[in-house]
């Protein structure tokens, strides 16, 4: 492989990895159907912001869901408007691993330039393959990137209500 070939090769492996590695993982929430212990979203007109939790049951007035610090609410059906299912999380690790290896890649270059800027013999020192801190940067930057990514999560929701009729009671 020639030295030309290489960057086009590495963009396009990270390109991949960022585009198919790094898919939703699906949930054990049903989609078609709110079932009991499925992880909701419910925005009302009770409060500005959503409320998350359990869902539990709903009867002919009220819905009820456990709240993720374990306390049961009753929400009445009325002020409910819009109910939303989790679907899925995306961890971000192959974004991660690009933004660490350009960082990475361009601390190392210019770490290699700083050293051949004071051999005095700066075009010699370029063109005799002084790029090893660039390799080394974008290596260490990636592995970095990738971790603190792996632990960044996307959370993907469905629209259950009011796109579908309320579930049953």
């Amino acid at each position: 492989m020639s030295r030309s070939q290489f960057p086009l090769n590495t963009t396009l492996l990270l390109g991949f990895f960022v585009t198919h590695a790094s898919r939703p993982t699906p949930c054990k929430a049903q989609q078609s159907a709110l079932q009991p212990g499925a992880y909701v979203r419910l925005e009302t007109t009770l409060w500005s912001r959503p409320i998350e939790g359990n869902w539990l049951t709903v009867s002919s007035d009220t819905a009820a869901i456990a709240g993720v610090d374990g306390t049961q609410m009753s929400i009445p059906r009325s002020t409910v408007r819009t109910i939303k299912i989790r679907t899925g999380q995306r961890s971000q690790w192959a974004i991660g691993l690009a933004v660490g290896t350009l960082v990475g890649l361009g601390a190392g270059v210019a770490t290699d330039a700083a050293a051949c800027r004071g051999t005095g013999e700066r075009p010699a020192c370029v063109a005799n393959g002084r790029l090893g801190f660039g390799l080394v940067g974008a290596a260490i930057g990636g592995l970095i990137g990738a971790a603190i990514g792996a632990n960044h999560h996307t959370t993907h929701w469905t629209t259950i209500f009011p796109t579908s009729p309320w579930p049953a009671p």
